[in-house]
């Protein structure tokens, strides 16, 4: 929050208090946010309110877009604000809070770190299903000694095949990329309407819980507000869960549109991130969601197979 508020454009809350609680967490005591929270507000302000919301999100992301950063994919972990240069650790993992091994200076690292954590989720989830099956199994129906020969599982081999396809196309995708969109940008990582505060006029005047964050090539940065994230029509499997949308799915894809045309006049830099990196954000997303299945993975890789078009 100190390295975010060292820089104008980004409304970080001030900082009260640091203190430590009695079982030894450290924990922050902020100024509460001007304005209401965006959450269940959306849907209800004016068209004009609505525009407005938009320009005050892009002057924050394109803020954000322009400072400085060490040239790493990582999160903060010290800040001077003598210099106002920031020190970066390895990211965190939304699994488990694990750290990565490293720093990572390429963005095939990165990936190849979230590919590891997710194969590894799904793998482990597959063994589980098939011996809790196996068990449940009555005595009468289960495999003598002599039967029990080893076969191939074929959600394994599904998952395989899955990862394998998914590695090939982000090696493509990552090929086609131009120097500027591997550019070290920090982002929020969970900026949903819960985390957000406006004003009467639509205006973003607050944006709090900064633990969420991450240094990351600028092409993974960029990104549409979350409140009005498109919807996916051939994908129903990857469109916002309920309660994401903050307005009807045929009003959230006019704004992004209109988002479009807000930074085409402002910033084409950061355009060009936002379009060229789709399938990189989607593929970003599934591997860092716990949840997340083959199914939905099919419907990523199709979203990579069109913008090779």
């Amino acid at each position: 929050m100190e390295w975010m508020s060292a820089f104008p454009g980004v409304p970080v809350p001030k900082v009260l208090a640091r203190e430590v609680n009695t079982e030894g967490a450290p924990y922050i005591v902020t100024e509460y946010p001007k304005g209401h929270g965006l959450y269940g507000r959306f849907s209800e302000l004016s068209h004009e309110q609505k525009q407005t919301n938009l320009q005050s999100y892009a002057d924050v992301v394109l803020s954000m877009f322009r400072i400085p950063c060490p040239p790493f994919i990582g999160t903060i972990v010290f800040f001077s604000a003598d210099d106002d240069t920031a020190q970066l650790g390895p990211c965190v993992h939304p699994f488990d809070g694990t750290r990565a091994p490293s720093l990572y200076e390429r963005i095939e690292d990165y990936f190849g770190w979230l590919l590891d954590k997710k194969r590894t989720l799904l793998t482990d989830t597959a063994k589980r299903a098939k011996e809790e099956k196996d068990a449940a199994l009555k005595p009468a129906t289960r495999m003598t000694p002599r039967q029990m020969i080893p076969k191939p599982d074929p959600e394994l081999a599904r998952i395989r095949r899955g990862f394998a396809r998914l590695e090939v196309h982000l090696a493509e995708a990552i090929r086609n990329l131009d120097e500027p969109l591997l550019r070290s940008v920090p982002a929020h990582e969970d900026l949903s309407p819960r985390n957000v505060w406006i004003d009467a006029e639509g205006r973003v005047t607050g944006i709090v819980d900064w633990g969420a964050h991450i240094v990351k090539p600028a092409v993974l940065a960029a990104n549409y507000p979350t409140w009005v994230s498109y919807p996916d029509h051939e994908h129903p499997e990857l469109s916002a869960r309920s309660g994401r949308y903050m307005d009807s799915p045929e009003e959230a894809e006019r704004l992004c549109v209109k988002f479009d045309h807000i930074l085409l006049e402002r910033d084409a830099e950061y355009y060009n991130a936002l379009k060229e990196g789709i399938f990189l954000r989607m593929a970003e997303a599934w591997l860092k969601d716990a949840s997340s299945d083959l199914k939905q993975l099919q419907a990523v890789m199709s979203h990579a197979v069109v913008n090779m078009v």
